[in-house]
Order: C-alpha cells, then structure tokens, then sequence
C-alpha cells in the first residue's frame, strides 16, 4: 500500500485557495483534487510526473467520450498549471519536497525485499548443495566400506598363516578376525568371550577412545582386568570395650571407653 504527506497546511495553501478560485469549487473539493493527483503520481509516476491532461481524468467522475467530462477534465488541468500545481514543464510542483521521502523509502523497501528474497534463494541453494555434498559423502563412505570388507575377506588366509604374535605389516594396525581371538583367549587364558570384543570394536571402528587401536593384544589384557574379581568392601569393625573386650554400640562409644555393663560394675 503506497502512502502520500498531506500537511495540515494545505487547506489554507495559497495554489490550493487559487485552485477552488479557478474552478469555482468549495476549498475542501481543491484539496480533493490535488490529493486525488498526488495518489495517481505516487502509484504511476514517483517522479513527479509529467502530468498531461488525459490524467486528470482521474479527478473527474464520467464516462469516457463524454464531451462534458472532457470539457471539465481540460478546465482541471488548465486550473492545476494556472495555479501553478504542476509546473510548466508538466511536472509536479516541489513533488520530491512534499512526498519524496515517501518514495524514496517505497524504493528502499522494494530493495530490501528484493535482497531478502536473493537471500533466501541462496539459502536454498546451498542447503540443496549440502545435501548433495552430504548424499555423496555418504556414497563414498559406503565404497569404502565395501572395499575394506573385501580387503579383509582376501587377507583372511595370509593372516591365519602366521604366528598369533606377529602382525603382516609391523607398524600398521591390523584387524584381528574372530578365529584369531579365540585362539588368542584361549592361550592366554582370559575369561570374556571373543564374541562380545569383536562386536564392541567393530561398533566404534576399532578405537580406543578417540584414538585408533595400535594393538589388540594388549586391549585384550584390558579387557580381562576388568572381568577379574574386585575386593570386596569390608565394613568397619565396632570398638571394643576396655574392660570386658566386648562390642560396644554406638552410643556407648560416644558415651566412654567402657560399655554401660562394665561402668554398672564399677558404679559409675
């Protein structure tokens, strides 16, 4: 919605005042007219103009052809230039001093609304992209997975063919296969079962935390020291009576060294 500056003055203004004079009209049907004109040029022509006569039509209620109206719409615009409402070149009078800020602003909405939308569209292009960019990582994690597995599945015979102690490549961490860990458990001794490591590091990618796994013989003595017995928690032993060397309650500890029985003795 376009808005126009109608000052408190413009009733009373001396080209409104010569307006009504020139077309014989009460002052409040001037002010009509020249706000009615302001409304077209805010809308069609921010500029102020230029004015001719076939748009003070808009001021003047009739249908087109008729020769009263046409009449009456060229006694206007002779009336808006003689009293010098628009300007000899067809232009506003002091059209940017009256209502330029209006229009300057509309055009700095329009701007910013024009951004705001470049905006958002750019948004959208780079979620779009993302999600692309996410769909292709995703497609190459899922290569290498596969790639991995059928490494693993061709290194199988070769690692099965060396001693339990000795990986292929010293140095480089390899992945135990679930045959080699039994063996291994069962060497060693160890009380967890080979099902439930394997399962666990394979979860979390072989890590040790966040770092990668370096050896997994020694994770599995980790692993076994958690599964040995801890001490149990032993309560604290109650104190003894001085005198009679007999368990004495806890009041009776606040109360002395001796129990009630022994102090009823002495007659204390």
């Amino acid at each position: 919605m376009d808005w126009i500056r109608v000052d408190g003055n413009l009733p009373g203004h001396p080209k409104v005042t010569r307006l009504a004079e020139l077309l014989c009209v009460p002052q409040a049907t001037a002010v009509g007219y020249v706000v009615m004109l302001w409304c077209w040029a805010v809308q069609y022509a921010p500029e102020g103009g230029p004015v001719t006569a076939a748009v003070c039509s808009v001021c003047v209620r009739g249908g087109h052809g008729d020769k009263r109206v046409t009449r009456r719409v060229a006694r206007l615009y002779d009336a808006f230039r003689e009293s010098a409402v628009i300007d000899s070149d067809g232009m506003l009078h002091d059209w940017h001093v009256y209502q330029g800020a209006i229009v300057e602003k509309r055009e700095r909405d329009r701007e910013h609304a024009r951004k705001s939308r470049e905006r958002r569209a750019t948004v959208a292009r780079l979620n779009a992209d993302s999600s692309a960019t996410v769909a292709t990582h995703e497609t190459r994690r899922d290569v290498r997975d596969e790639v991995l597995v059928e490494r693993d599945a061709a290194t199988t015979t070769t690692e099965s063919e060396l001693p339990p102690e000795v990986d292929p490549l010293p140095g480089k961490f390899t992945r135990p296969t679930l045959e080699d860990l039994r063996a291994h458990i069962a060497e060693k001794h160890y009380t967890f079962t080979a099902e439930a490591f394997f399962a666990y590091y394979t979860a979390n990618g072989w890590k040790v935390g966040r770092n990668a796994m370096k050896d997994w013989r020694a994770a599995c003595v980790t692993w076994q020291g958690r599964e040995l017995p801890r001490p149990a928690v032993t309560s604290k032993l109650p104190t003894l009576c001085r005198d009679c060397k007999q368990p004495m309650t806890k009041i009776e500890t606040m109360e002395g060294t001796t129990c009630r029985a022994c102090r009823e003795d002495h007659g204390v």
